[in-house]
């Protein structure tokens, strides 16, 4: 395949240049989601259902959107989709339902998305395990314990414990 051509050439040459540029930050977010993604998923089962009344305080609110954003980074990196609304559009349809300036997201926002982040584990624990499968003698040679870590996680989403 010829990435010059003059279709689709410069556009695949700068797609190809903007993951690249983006390698370092995608390899930092897949270990911080690996080794987070215990605690996302507890997190997610405690604001399952919850008062659909209760505000989320602030230290739950800056987990949930770390969480986010960590998940929309790796999903943006391995081309995944999904229907999660982004985070400021989410907090906006919080701010028309419950109409207050005070809290930016209730436990009701955060149960309308929860089963929306377990799909979306799966999807990049899915994703995960191809991109380093695919990339086997990079890993290998980088970082084996990840490759390890990684391979040995269940297509359910069931980490290994060493």
């Amino acid at each position: 395949m010829d990435f010059f051509d003059k279709k689709s050439g410069p556009s695949l040459f700068r797609l190809r240049y903007a993951f690249q540029d983006s390698r370092n930050l995608f390899e930092n977010e897949m270990k911080t989601f690996l080794s987070t993604l215990e605690r996302y998923h507890n997190f997610q089962d405690e604001h399952s259902y919850r008062d659909y009344h209760l505000p989320i305080e602030s230290v739950d609110l800056i987990f949930f959107e770390a969480m986010y954003r960590n998940y929309f980074f790796i999903a943006d990196y391995l081309l995944i989709e999904h229907p999660i609304l982004s985070l400021r559009e989410l907090k906006l349809k919080s701010k028309q339902v419950f109409k207050d300036d005070y809290y930016e997201l209730y436990e009701h926002d955060l149960a309308q998305v929860v089963e929306d982040f377990r799909n979306l584990s799966l999807k990049i624990i899915k994703g995960l395990k191809q991109k380093v499968e695919a990339e086997k003698e990079y890993w290998i040679t980088i970082d084996l314990n990840l490759f390890n870590y990684v391979t040995n996680i269940k297509d359910n989403g069931e980490l290994p414990h060493y």
